[in-house]
């Protein structure tokens, strides 16, 4: 028995050691993985600078947005926690997934790249409302802001109009100051960017012309999302006015708060 034991003694004493000397102390390891806590905004059309939070994000050399490689141009590490990115004019529309990398591996986010806001060629309202028109009373408890600079449009500037109903039915109108700003002739379609206040999903306003005989054209009807909607709504639709005296917005239900931007003919 003392054989067995020496000799499975002697196998021990080297494993053990082994065992003591090769292992790497949990309190000595040092994670260099480049980490994503967070990107913001987490979505924007190309030009849009986006900073990303995490750590170990100093070693990044490469970033990648879908298949895009950024030029270093288009980022720069702002220490250890954070690095900034401006999305690129090519890049593609849609969810991309942005990848940083270094040394020591990589790390990933999704990003949406919005498509580029399409304006019309006449804008009656982007920013600013055109010289040539005005707001006028409305009806049906309606407020408005000209200039408001809450949920602004990405790509669109950094105001909107901002209008409410406290009523039923109610009305918005703009009316143009000049007889004669364009003419109408030369456009085929009212193209209007509208977005839906907190908890406005499903309510619906109406877009409609009225002419300076007093003619009034058929009501387009626009469904609120919780996120800005382009249409683009034919004359023909609107009833081939002869010209323009009112562009009309119209709700339905009381309480209604909408935001406008990107409005004009084309």
């Amino acid at each position: 028995m003392n054989k067995i034991y020496k000799f499975f003694w002697l196998l021990a004493v080297p494993l053990l050691s082994f065992m003591v000397t090769g292992c790497v102390d949990e309190e000595d390891y040092v994670d260099l993985h480049p980490r994503i806590a967070s990107i913001a905004p987490v979505r924007g059309v190309p030009g849009t600078e986006v900073t990303i939070m995490g750590r170990n994000l100093a070693g990044i050399s490469s970033v990648r947005i879908g298949d895009l490689e950024l030029d270093a141009g288009n980022f720069r590490i702002a220490g250890d926690n954070s690095i900034v990115i401006t999305i690129p004019e090519d890049a593609e529309a849609g969810s991309q997934q942005v990848r940083l990398t270094g040394s020591s591996g990589s790390s990933v986010v999704n990003f949406e790249v919005q498509g580029a806001v399409a304006m019309p060629d006449y804008v009656i309202f982007n920013d600013a409302l055109h010289a040539d028109w005005e707001a006028w009373g409305g009806w049906g408890g309606v407020a408005s802001d000209m200039a408001n600079n809450e949920n602004p449009m990405e790509g669109a500037g950094t105001r909107n109009m901002k209008i409410s109903w406290s009523d039923a039915w109610g009305g918005f109108q703009l009316h143009p100051t000049n007889p004669n700003p364009f003419r109408l002739a030369d456009y085929s379609r009212v193209m209007i960017s509208v977005m839906g206040g907190a908890g406005m999903d499903g309510k619906k306003i109406h877009l409609f012309i009225k002419t300076t005989a007093g003619t009034e054209g058929p009501k387009k009807e626009i469904v609120l999302t919780e996120d800005y909607v382009s249409y683009s709504i034919p004359l023909s639709e609107l009833g081939n006015p002869v010209d323009i005296n009112e562009l009309n917005l119209q709700n339905e239900e009381g309480g209604t708060l909408i935001y406008v931007d990107a409005f004009g003919l084309d």
